[in-house]
């Protein structure tokens, strides 16, 4: 995992953020704290448009020993579930070609 970076993050994630244009309605941000990386939505409170609200609907933990990524999204019942039928990538490319394309519809519905 010595490759992986906030910078690696960072420039992947900018590749699913939206346009610039509709960012202050919602946007896409990480944060990656002790090998595990989640992706969140944010967008204005809708009762209070000063308020930024997160919602996680990605979430990737780094296991060391195996050298892969567990992948997971979350449920309608706000719980992580390992994402079938694919769990683990090898690299951060391949982890987030699989955000990417959200064959399933869990990432981006």
């Amino acid at each position: 995992m010595a490759s992986v970076t906030e910078k690696n993050i960072s420039d992947q994630v900018d590749i699913i953020r939206p346009s610039e244009e509709f960012r202050d309605e919602v946007d896409i941000s990480f944060s990656f704290k002790n090998n595990t990386l989640i992706i969140f939505e944010k967008r204005p409170y809708f009762l209070d448009r000063s308020r930024i609200i997160e919602g996680p609907f990605f979430k990737a933990r780094f296991i060391k020993a195996q050298k892969k990524w567990k992948i997971y999204w979350m449920r309608g019942n706000l719980k992580w579930v390992l994402y079938e039928p694919f769990p683990e990538a090898d690299d951060i490319d391949t982890l987030f070609k699989i955000l990417r394309d959200d064959k399933h519809g869990c990432f981006f519905g």
